[in-house]
């Protein structure tokens, strides 16, 4: 085979070309060997991290799912690290808690469960958090949802969950629920989902990415002597101003506060955040443990998000891979292996794979608690990246 002579072409060859030279691979079984025996791999490098996402409504019960024969499926699959949930969308914590509302038919500690069977299984583990997203607070502290201009509550996520807003009270609950968590379990990383969504919404739809509510007026007033925050919109500076401010109140500085309080009781604890530098501001993506993005697709199959946090520079990223193949435009050229395809595509690009999808853990499903195709779906995904 001839390469190219082309210079993109010639940064892909070895230093030293010669027909007919032998080169010395390794051997792939060695690899794999070596792999086998480093132990448990933290979430920050592995090439397998499985996501179970549980974003469970108070109606779901969970007196029948077999969480060790799952978690046991999750290995088999190749999983190499779990992200488990603490806290989904409906804003239940999935763990005993002193001060969030614990899911109502959760009579265990599934939280802590989960870890205790992922330890033993050799996995590592990444606590799942959502952030801004908090369906039963929203309700319970309507004072607390994201309003616009005219008082209207923001239209909640896909029509099911509130958005809260970062300067109302709801932000010492996160920070209370972030010290519980992180002094009572020993996990490897925190991943904080719906992180900075009023900017996320703003760069990806052209939503309006302020809040008008009585606690962010007040804040702002109060660290603003005499620029009224509403007047301030009336120009292109005070809009700019005020983005600025925006970013750092919801995003840097609440990213500061969860980190310091995560590594008072863990301090080698990683920290990562659903969204990359095509979302978030370089201020945000410097204070990361390493660069999560779940892929922009397009009709290739080649994921855009993970080209663009290659460029980014940073040594470690992953991106996400969704079962959710509706939403990709290379369905009918690979029907049969659309989550397949994408992780070779991403694993071209040096992109460590984070398999995601809906809801795989459910009470009684598939008689054992959890989708058995789901996992044979993931093994299937994985079967290219375990070579």
């Amino acid at each position: 085979m001839v390469a190219s002579a082309s210079v993109g072409g010639a940064t892909l060859l070895p230093r030293v070309v010669s027909f007919g030279a032998e080169v010395a691979y390794p051997k792939l079984a060695d690899l794999q060997l070596a792999h086998k025996k480093a132990g448990v791999i933290s979430p920050g490098k592995t090439y397998r991290k499985m996501e179970w996402e549980f974003h469970m409504p108070p109606q779901e019960t969970f007196d029948h799912i077999n969480l060790e024969a799952a978690m046991k499926a999750a290995r088999n699959s190749g999983a190499e690290s779990l992200t488990l949930y603490t806290q989904g969308h409906w804003g239940y914590a999935l763990y005993p808690s002193d001060v969030a509302v614990r899911q109502p038919n959760l009579h265990y500690d599934l939280f802590g469960a989960e870890i205790s069977l992922a330890r033993k299984h050799g996995m590592s583990v990444t606590a799942y958090y959502s952030l801004q997203v908090n369906n039963q607070c929203g309700i319970s502290h309507p004072d607390w949802v994201w309003v616009n201009d005219q008082g209207r509550v923001i239209p909640p996520q896909q029509g099911r969950w509130y958005t809260l807003c970062m300067d109302t009270p709801y932000r010492q609950l996160v920070l209370a629920m972030m010290n519980e968590i992180l002094s009572r379990y020993q996990v490897d990383a925190l991943f904080l989902d719906m992180f900075g969504v009023q900017v996320l919404g703003y760069n990806m739809w052209g939503h309006y990415p302020f809040c008008f509510c009585q606690y962010t007026e007040e804040v702002w007033n109060k660290e603003h002597p005499g620029e009224p925050y509403r007047e301030g919109f009336q120009t292109r500076e005070g809009w700019a101003r005020r983005f600025q401010w925006l970013i750092k109140d919801t995003m840097t500085d609440m990213l500061d506060e969860i980190t310091s309080v995560a590594r008072k009781h863990q301090p080698n604890i990683a920290i990562s955040v659903n969204g990359g530098p095509e979302w978030f501001p370089n201020e945000v993506m410097q204070k990361v443990s390493y660069i999560y993005t779940e892929p922009l697709p397009c009709p290739s199959g080649i994921s855009l998000g993970s080209i663009l946090m290659r460029g980014w520079g940073r040594q470690y990223f992953e991106a996400g891979v969704p079962l959710y193949p509706a939403h990709y435009g290379y369905i009918d050229t690979y029907p049969r292996s659309i989550s397949r395809v994408q992780a070779d595509a991403l694993i071209i690009q040096n992109a460590r794979t984070h398999w995601i999808g809906g809801s795989p853990i459910i009470n009684g499903l598939d008689g054992q608690g959890f989708s058995k195709r789901w996992f044979r779906e993931a093994d299937d995904t994985w079967a290219d990246v375990r070579n």
